[in-house]
């Protein structure tokens, strides 16, 4: 066997092991990590109130870190802060899901993709392997990105509360650095803006399905709210920077007592919109990707030999998780797109329409 041969039979294992530890951490994991994160967070608490404890009550003053920036911005702006202490948590807490995300999602993926990253460098270096070269990167950069971004989407997207708190710590931070002179207008635009794009995903992957159109829509005001207070800082400068303090304060204060529905008070709030319109881009964008992202994975499946059902489940899946993952809920099942390929085990195309109860009295009379 040439040295080509060699390595491409060395890609293919490495591929296989990638894509099984690809499944492993969008299905397999959430569910390890959604299980030690608890234990994880009592152990952090534990330690940090032991740290608390030894400096007599001085720990809580947070000395240091993001909490002790939020102090400072909270003091400058005169803001009430009655929930200082479920931020606290809350912080503590969205360290915790990181760290444990990482343990459990991140290694797993890095420890194939170096592996494979490898191989595919000896790959194409040869003088016989530099097409297929290319087309290995592509396929381990993308199932990598599908692995770890798809497992770690599926932990957070419920518990987006969590980074909607340390987003709304950082623009209220950003906000008293503009009041300050240390920050611009521009890093507080991309501070807000970060933060309403989380507020509204959390909204639409709410546990509480009964309650998602109204947080939605109340999520999408808050939204605008902070749009419209984002372009009066960029009009006026430094001081539109209190008033928007004051909104983000607001929101900080209803993420903690988890009140999503009243984050901001109706004054507050932008008018109500007449007609929402549907996203259609972004559903473009997302079909879009999952269409390219199958259609790689097949081609990059049949290339290196894969069985045509593994092929066909890998496509489906690929194509359905853009649209899962990042769209709006029930816009992609994947059990819809394998009873659309494989067929209604319940009941075929071939099979006759059931009798009604008319049909089979006049059979009998």
């Amino acid at each position: 066997m040439s040295e080509v041969e060699v390595a491409r039979g060395q890609l293919a294992d490495d591929a296989a092991l990638l894509m099984g530890c690809a499944i492993y951490c969008v299905f397999l994991a959430p569910f390890i990590v959604r299980l030690v994160c608890p234990i994880g967070l009592h152990c952090a608490s534990w330690v940090r109130d032991r740290r608390d404890g030894r400096r007599g009550g001085e720990g809580v003053v947070a000395t240091w870190g993001t909490l002790r920036r939020l102090d400072e911005a909270v003091e400058a702006f005169q803001l009430p802060f009655t929930c200082r202490q479920t931020v606290r948590d809350r912080l503590l807490e969205g360290w915790v899901m990181a760290g444990t995300t990482v343990v459990f999602i991140g290694v797993p993926m890095l420890v194939p993709f170096a592996r494979a990253t490898h191989d595919v460098q000896a790959l194409t270096t040869s003088e016989q392997g530099g097409a297929d070269g290319a087309l290995a990167v592509a396929f381990v950069v993308l199932v990598f990105f599908l692995g770890a971004v798809g497992g770690a989407a599926r932990f957070f997207s419920p518990r987006l509360e969590i980074p909607a708190v340390r987003s709304a710590c950082n623009a209220l931070i950003t906000a008293h650095g503009v009041h300050r002179g240390r920050a611009t207008s521009k890093q507080l635009d991309a501070a807000v803006s970060g933060l309403s794009r989380i507020l509204v995903h959390r909204a639409q992957k709410d546990e509480r399905r009964w309650l998602r159109a109204e947080m939605t829509v109340h999520a999408r005001r808050v939204r605008e709210t902070l749009r419209a207070g984002s372009r009066e800082l960029l009009t006026d400068g430094t001081p539109a920077a209190a008033a928007l303090a004051r909104e983000l304060g607001k929101i900080l204060h209803g993420l903690s007592a988890t009140t999503y529905e009243m984050l901001l008070d109706e004054e507050d709030l932008v008018p109500r919109p007449e007609r929402a319109e549907p996203p259609r881009r972004q559903a473009a964008l997302l079909m879009g990707t999952g269409i390219v992202a199958a259609v790689g994975l097949a081609w990059a499946l049949s290339v290196l030999g894969l069985p045509e059902e593994v092929t066909v489940v890998v496509a489906l899946l690929a194509l359905a998780a853009p649209a899962h993952l990042w769209g709006s809920p029930g816009s992609a099942r994947v059990r819809d797109l394998l009873r659309l390929v494989l067929g209604d085990p319940g009941q075929t195309p071939a099979d006759p329409p059931p009798p009604s109860q008319s049909t089979a009295r006049d059979t009998q009379s």
